[in-house]
């Protein structure tokens, strides 16, 4: 980036990263004119964008065809100089140099200052009905306007060199001559982090001749006032932990805190689970909500105990539109998901064909009939994980809330534990496969069964089970 401002004058407009690479020389002067094209192009298509956002009078005779066409077009022109300076002082923070911090604060007072005579104007104006008095007052408060806006932004400046000064000048001297270990409260009690940014601008003082490295004393001050910054954050961050050390979000912040500006990444990672355990409670808290009393009908029916009655056990629950609501941690790992990934799918999505299919039908007519052949029953079914192998379970399911459309139901899942070399896949007869087929056709199998015939898991889902063995009609019964 081209040096523009600040330096030696021997080094304007040379690169700061290269020092022997003059900027304004080819080719870098073809960067330039295609960073200016580009910068017209964006001119065009930002334009476009004003105009498309703007409701067009077509009767109007405003270049814009809008009340206010002159302001949006001078609005436009500042935002477009202030991107072209944005981009052309980025090597520079301008917010370093005195004078532009002294021209934005006065610009600060001026927009202060005229937005108070707006409400003047707005509020206390007199009414229609004494037309000479209104225009005299209206007149009265334009000439306030254009001779106080000279005072405004002076008062502007006084107040940013005042706070400059106070920062840079006596809470500087103020670090510099305190007593080691004393606590930064009665030194300077920062309120944010702008406020020691601030501060360490008194720490720029560069060896004369060396514009890249800063005297010794001057470092010493800035890591001082950094030191002091952190330890008063860290102690904020525990006041509150304290009393509030039950909310994620603030431990994981401390957490971000630790990592990104203490530089401990491993008491941010204490800190980071702790935050991954509280979420998790409070993800539980809010699904035990979300079933309506669900787990406390549970509870009621299981002799109490509530949320208790599901701890440990793989149990999912489901609406009356078969959507799962909630599933424990423990469905998530007999099933091979990620935590949360059940929620809100379809519980077909873990069933093998032709159950799954077959599910939404069956719940409907529950729901109408109030007929089931399966519920508060226990059963031995297959369960479909992640990777489309199927996993044996012992499944009870029950309503355990709600009428009608309002049912809630849980489904407890127990793993059924294998047999010392033995595979198990589950087959259709009549042709229920691939279209065309017939005889038996697999519907689901487990990992091992995959294994043994060298396929990946789910390749098999849905072929006639006489392609795989030799003796295709002794399995086409």
């Amino acid at each position: 980036m081209a040096q523009y401002m600040g330096g030696p004058p021997q080094l304007r407009y040379y690169n700061a990263l290269f020092p022997e690479v003059y900027c304004w020389s080819m080719p870098h002067l073809v960067h330039v004119a295609v960073s200016v094209v580009g910068l017209l192009v964006f001119e065009v298509m930002a334009s476009a964008m004003v105009l498309s956002q703007m409701d067009l009078n077509p009767l109007s005779r405003q270049p814009l065809a809008i009340m206010h066409s002159s302001t949006e077009g001078l609005c436009f022109g500042l935002k477009s100089i202030a991107a072209i300076a944005a981009v052309m002082l980025a090597g520079d923070v301008p917010a370093t140099y005195a004078v532009v911090n002294y021209a934005r604060c006065a610009t600060y007072g001026c927009v202060l200052y005229c937005s108070a005579l707006l409400c003047v104007l707005a509020f206390m104006t007199p009414s229609a009905r004494q037309p000479e008095r209104r225009k005299e007052f209206q007149h009265q408060v334009t000439l306030a306007l254009w001779i106080g806006m000279g005072p405004a932004a002076l008062a502007g400046m006084a107040a940013c060199w005042a706070r400059l000064h106070y920062f840079c000048v006596v809470v500087a001297e103020r670090f510099r001559t305190a007593t080691p270990g004393l606590p930064s409260k009665y030194i300077c009690k920062f309120e944010d982090a702008r406020e020691v940014g601030v501060a360490l601008r008194a720490c720029r003082d560069w060896i004369p001749g060396d514009e890249d490295t800063l005297k010794p004393e001057a470092m010493a001050l800035g890591e001082v006032i950094v030191k002091v910054s952190i330890r008063s954050a860290e102690r904020a961050y525990q006041s509150v932990l304290t009393r509030h050390g039950h909310n994620a979000r603030l431990v994981r912040l401390y957490g971000r805190f630790l990592e990104s500006v203490k530089f401990d990444p491993w008491a941010a990672a204490k800190w980071f689970t702790e935050a991954d355990r509280l979420e998790e409670r409070e993800e539980h808290a809010k699904e035990a909500m979300q079933l309506g009393g669900a787990l406390v009908a549970l509870g009621a029916t299981a002799g109490g105990g509530g949320a208790m009655a599901v701890d440990g056990l793989a149990a999912l629950f489901i609406n009356s539109q078969g959507i799962i609501q909630v599933a424990t941690p423990e469905v998530h790992a007999l099933l091979g998901y990620a935590k949360g990934e059940l929620k809100d799918r379809d519980v077909a999505c873990i069933m093998p064909p032709p159950f799954g299919d077959r599910h939404n039908a069956y719940l409907r007519n529950y729901i109408q009939t109030g007929v089931s052949h399966v519920l508060d029953r226990t059963t031995d079914f297959v369960a479909l994980t992640k990777t489309r192998s199927v996993a044996p379970i012992r499944l009870r399911i029950s309503k355990v809330s709600g009428l009608s459309e309002d049912s809630v139901f849980m489904g407890v899942m127990e793993p059924l534990p294998p047999q010392p070399g033995v595979v198990r896949a589950w087959v259709m007869g009549n042709g229920g496969g691939t279209a065309g087929a017939t005889g038996n056709t697999l519907i689901a199998a487990e990992e091992g069964f995959y294994d043994w015939l060298g396929y990946g898991p789910g390749e098999l889902l849905g072929q006639p089970l006489s392609a795989l063995v030799n003796d295709a009609p002794t399995v086409d019964v």
